[in-house]
């Protein structure tokens, strides 16, 4: 049985930091999260995210992920991203010990939002690249983990209304951690042999 997602898992615990990106006011900024679990947990149920992606930076343990009947296996520095109304789950695993950030985004019909607040061509071209990205599964930056810090506590203080700049600033960093993901997609696209090797096929 596969979840629908209508609302989205907001609860903090000793061991999980959510914060709901609605209240920076950028459109389609959903949530992002981080666990640091030191002990496994149950297996996460298969459940989807109607019209969102959701981008994984496992920073340390081991992860797996199960989409469309493969399993991904993650280790520290791997990025895991699941696109709108895919069912995912961790199959019949647990959720591992380990350092684990998440962020979810709505994605505009093409034409039809502002994400993040930018220009609708430009809006259009970043939803584009998610939608069509040549892996799900790959390795981040070692830069990552010190970008979804700071994006946390941008996110943060732009809820508190403190810092006037801090909703500047989480968009900014929001929109170039999202390049920078991509990126990241390509270049390990780029460096995949275009095939098993003659050895191999023997």
């Amino acid at each position: 049985t596969i979840l629908h997602m209508t609302g989205l898992d907001l609860r903090n615990t000793p061991e999980r930091r959510i914060v709901d990106l609605r209240a920076a006011g950028l459109r389609g900024a959903r949530v992002l999260g981080r666990y640091a679990y030191r002990a496994a947990r149950p297996p996460l149920p298969d459940h989807r995210h109607p019209g969102m992606i959701e981008v994984c930076y496992l920073d340390a343990g081991r992860q797996t992920y199960r989409v469309g009947g493969r399993t991904y296996r993650l280790r520290g520095g791997d990025v895991f991203v699941t696109l709108p109304g895919e069912p995912h789950s961790t199959g019949p695993d647990a959720e591992n010990p380990g350092v684990l950030y998440w962020l979810i985004l709505t994605l505009p019909a093409r034409g039809g939002g502002r994400l993040l607040d930018l220009p609708a061509r430009d809006a259009d071209a970043l939803a584009a690249t998610f939608r069509a990205l040549p892996r799900r599964h790959f390795r981040g930056r070692r830069t990552f983990r010190a970008d979804l810090e700071r994006l946390l506590a941008d996110a943060d203080s732009s809820r508190r209304g403190a810092d006037p700049l801090a909703a500047v600033r989480l968009r900014a960093r929001l929109l170039a951690f999202l390049v920078d993901v991509a990126a990241c997609a390509h270049a390990a696209a780029a460096r995949a042999p275009d095939g098993p090797s003659p050895e191999v096929r023997r």
